[in-house]
């Protein structure tokens, strides 16, 4: 390559880069707390995280996440949840034709520690974590949800214990109500 050529391409880089980091301040300022009010409108409970920032893939990512249910009882944490975005969708999210959850293309959460219990009734503890979909929105939750190196504290309610270490796979949710994956632990 020439010496022109090799300039443009570390211009270009150098561009990047300056774009990059010239995002996550602006992320911090006026993203972190419309993603922190978006996210505790979908579930009955209250989700807190220490920072925000934006990969160089458009990821949203959260670091130290905790998420607790309405009753204030841990949930679970994860060191990083990275929410992937469809630039695409966000014209109708902002309009307000559409639910925010269609502009989700995958979720990942590195090395979550989640406690689920089951209920007297039989229920389990994340079954009503997430609130149902407005039914006056269009739209849904249509991609991948990974999780990498999790642990899940299980208690029945006999109280019965079982805990899975290393925890990962991935399940691929779709608008018609269909999935298929694998967790291993």
């Amino acid at each position: 390559m020439t010496r022109k050529k090799w300039c443009l391409i570390g211009a270009a880089i150098l561009g990047l880069c300056g774009v990059g980091a010239s995002i996550n301040p602006i992320a911090r300022t006026y993203v972190a707390p419309m993603v922190k009010e978006q996210v505790n409108n979908a579930i009955n409970g209250s989700v807190d995280y220490d920072s925000l920032r934006i990969n160089w893939n458009g990821d949203v990512v959260l670091s130290d996440v905790v998420i607790k249910d309405r009753d204030g009882h841990l949930v679970g944490t994860a060191q990083d949840v990275a929410v992937g975005v469809k630039l695409s969708a966000l014209p109708s999210i902002i309009g307000g034709n559409t639910s925010g959850a269609t502009a989700i293309s995958s979720v990942t959460v590195e090395s979550p520690d989640l406690h689920i219990w089951q209920l007297v009734d039989g229920s389990w503890s994340v079954e009503k974590l997430v609130k149902p979909s407005n039914p006056n929105k269009s739209g849904s939750f249509d991609g991948d949800i990974t999780i990498n190196n999790g642990h899940v504290a299980l208690r029945t309610k006999d109280g019965i214990k079982r805990n899975v270490e290393k925890l990962d796979g991935t399940v691929a949710l779709n608008m018609s109500g269909m999935s298929k994956g694998a967790f291993y632990g």
